[in-house]
């Protein structure tokens, strides 16, 4: 026994040598690869009430398009978040882009006027300033993170400053290539393109449905995670209303005096087999419809639905309720009192 014990002795050190060899090493890895900093969302606003996510990165390395939660809120190539407001009235008013993380400022660029692109020949125009009004800032941990599309003259820094979490930038815009007001953002990591809800590479389709290792803080993990699917506005009109218009702010009045009544929903992030019902109250307490669209035939990342009467538009207040039907159960719903003006 005194000799097994003498053994054990003489071992001890050079355990202990091992150990501490193993800590060193544990603490030069920990200073070799720091911690990158959490990350909240770079637009002051209440995420599906007055701003909204309209596309996420596309993590599928091949022509087809993936988002990180495996669904198609993206297209082939996007590589970066597009955070919406609803229309260029919300660029009027100004809502506030804002910084991610603790930062230093890298790059801007202002002078890249407001404007919403609808064909090829405006976006030639804007080659080599499809970002628009952008910064670009530095952050810990070889992260850095670019901002785009910022309404012009709103850029609040300057190259070489360095702000805090939340500080505003600019305010959203539609500046550059982009066809609805919002802000793109980008993250990359020591140069290269990573998906920060994930975590990973852009292309690292792995990362699908595990958004744990993601660079967010846990509350906008949850709320990134949740489907994107949300009803912009509705409401009653008297004739068939477009989708341009309302990017634009021109969203149709309800004048009494109109040969028929309709009601409108605009939406986006609708999935194949979606469908709305519409209900229209008359102010005489009747109900003058009760439509089921059609279910939609592929995705949409915006949509216009409508549904209505023949009978007159008076005067009065009309009662307008909408769902969002999804495998046949309400998804999202709205519902309001619209007065038709005489």
């Amino acid at each position: 026994m005194l000799v097994a014990s003498a053994a054990l002795a003489r071992r001890a050190p050079a355990a202990m040598a091992v150990v501490l060899a193993v800590a060193a090493l544990q603490a030069i890895n920990a200073k070799a690869e720091p911690r990158l900093p959490e990350l909240t969302l770079p637009i002051d606003c209440h995420l599906g009430i007055d701003c909204f996510v309209q596309q996420m990165p596309d993590i599928d390395p091949d022509p087809t398009a993936m988002d990180p939660l495996c669904g198609e809120a993206t297209y082939d190539g996007h590589d970066g978040w597009d955070f919406r407001v609803r229309s260029m009235l919300d660029v009027a008013r100004g809502v506030p882009v804002i910084g991610i993380a603790d930062g230093r400022i890298l790059r801007i660029r202002d002078g890249v006027a407001d404007r919403i692109v609808l064909d090829g020949e405006e976006a030639e125009g804007l080659q080599g300033k499809e970002c628009g009004n952008g910064v670009v800032m530095e952050h810990e941990g070889g992260l850095t993170s670019q901002y785009c599309h910022l309404k012009m003259g709103s850029i609040a820094v300057r190259p070489g400053m360095f702000v805090p979490r939340g500080t505003r930038l600019g305010f959203i815009g539609s500046s550059g290539l982009a066809q609805f007001p919002h802000v793109h953002l980008g993250v990359r990591h020591n140069g290269r393109e990573i998906e920060p809800l994930t975590g990973r590479e852009l292309t690292d389709a792995s990362g699908c449905r595990r958004p744990n290792a993601g660079l967010f803080t846990k509350t906008i993990q949850r709320l990134l995670e949740r489907p994107q699917h949300a009803i912009l506005a509705a409401g009653l009109t008297d004739a068939p209303p477009t989708l341009p218009g309302f990017v634009a702010g021109k969203a149709p009045l309800a004048r009494a005096g109109g040969t028929s009544t309709l009601a409108w929903v605009w939406a986006i992030n609708l999935q194949e087999g979606d469908r709305f019902r519409i209900r229209i109250v008359h102010p005489d307490g009747s109900q003058l419809i009760d439509q089921t669209t059609d279910p939609l035939p592929r995705r949409k990342a915006n949509y216009l639905a409508y549904a209505g009467s023949r009978r007159d538009l008076v005067a009065g207040t009309y009662r307008v309720e909408i769902d969002l039907l999804r495998a046949g159960v309400p998804a999202t719903s709205m519902k309001m009192s619209v007065e038709a003006d005489g």
